[in-house]
């Protein structure tokens, strides 16, 4: 993604960062029982689930912008070409 321009609130990049962090702290809880106190397995599995849902949020966010990306270059190609 040459030229690509960080918009930080929809930018899959940073996103997809949150997202692996998030499912290191599930799997974290996962494997360290005391931490988590009473119900281990609830949480690192509702944590896992949320990061496996903003996972595929990353993608979405991904293949969205290279359909605005290709849009704007059909935008441009057209413009050249009259």
């Amino acid at each position: 993604m040459n030229g690509y321009k960080c918009k930080c609130v929809r930018c899959p990049q940073c996103s997809n960062s949150f997202v692996n962090i998030l499912i290191g702290f599930g799997l974290g809880i996962l494997l360290s029982r005391p931490l988590a106190l009473d119900h281990p397995v609830r949480w690192g599995v509702g944590i896992l689930a949320a990061g496996l849902i903003g996972y595929a949020y990353c993608v979405y966010l991904s293949k969205q912008q290279r359909l605005e990306e290709e849009k704007e270059e059909e935008k441009a190609t057209g413009n050249n070409s009259e």
